[in-house]
């Protein structure tokens, strides 16, 4: 069976729980909403891994508005990114958080000192709310579509 809501990170378990309910055998997710559910739910979930090419469009936009970008995760530090500074001529700061408070606290606390936040779409939600300019980081359709037929294969070996 398969469904395509579209939740994060605070409605994720709940949602994932009543998809599993109507039958859903596995949950396609990113970000931190991914790392939320792995721990949370019975079925598999498999997650988005940060497309580089996208991820590079997002902080070149981002550059647009400000040469101070703040960068938001949830659990893990996205790593490898540093090039990013001198390839655009910025300066990328990333935070790193463990659960949604803790995102909304560093946000509110920090952006004064930056031009524009890039991150997932939970920080991004949050930070519109408070005016503050967000690039959110996106996934490519042809990666949605891989990913699906990926989930579509692993129901089927789990049908096995």
């Amino acid at each position: 069976m398969f469904k395509v809501p579209m939740h994060h990170f605070d409605d994720g378990i709940k949602a994932a729980r009543e998809m599993i309910s109507d039958g859903v055998e596995l949950i396609l997710a990113k970000g931190g909403t991914a790392f939320i559910l792995k721990n949370h739910i019975s079925v598999p979930v498999l997650s988005f891994p940060c497309q580089r090419l996208i991820f590079c469009l997002n902080i070149r936009e981002a550059g647009k508005y400000g040469k101070n970008i703040l960068l938001i995760s949830f659990f893990n530090r996205i790593k490898g990114i540093e090039f990013v500074n001198e390839l655009f001529n910025i300066h990328l700061t990333q935070l790193v958080c463990k659960n949604l408070k803790e995102m909304q606290n560093l946000l509110a606390a920090n952006i004064d000192k930056y031009d524009v936040l890039v991150a997932g779409s939970t920080a991004c939600a949050f930070a519109r709310k408070l005016n503050i300019r967000a690039i959110e980081i996106k996934t490519s359709e042809e990666a949605i579509g891989r990913h699906v037929r990926k989930c579509h294969i692993c129901c089927q070996l789990q049908s096995c």
